[in-house]
């Protein structure tokens, strides 16, 4: 009774084991069908940047990058802004602008 209930259980694991191997194109199939489905994408970032001197810079900011099919050179809309000095950065349709409100200017 013992060695069939461990014959059973063995049986069992190896045959659910088979039946969930992983399948490199289903998983690249099922990965590129949830990528298309992405619109935009919204991030905060922290880089820092340590220096042999001993100066480390730690700059900190927000960007969003958005789906734009009509953008014929990149496909993507972005808008970035680092929280240190305000200055803010747009792609739009094959433009890029730095918007710096301090000092009104829009390059």
């Amino acid at each position: 009774m013992r060695n069939s209930l461990i014959i059973l259980l063995a049986l069992s694991f190896t045959s659910c084991k088979r039946n969930n191997q992983l399948n490199l194109n289903l998983i690249t199939t099922n990965y590129n069908n949830k990528k298309l489905e992405i619109e935009r994408v919204e991030y905060l970032i922290n880089r820092i940047d340590s220096f042999s001197n001993g100066l480390v810079w730690n700059n900190k900011g927000y960007g969003l990058i958005e789906k734009d099919f009509t953008d014929s050179l990149f496909g993507f809309s972005f808008y970035g802004k680092r929280f240190d000095n305000q200055n803010e950065v747009i792609y739009y349709k094959g433009n890029g602008f730095i918007i710096s409100p301090k000092q009104r200017v829009i390059q």
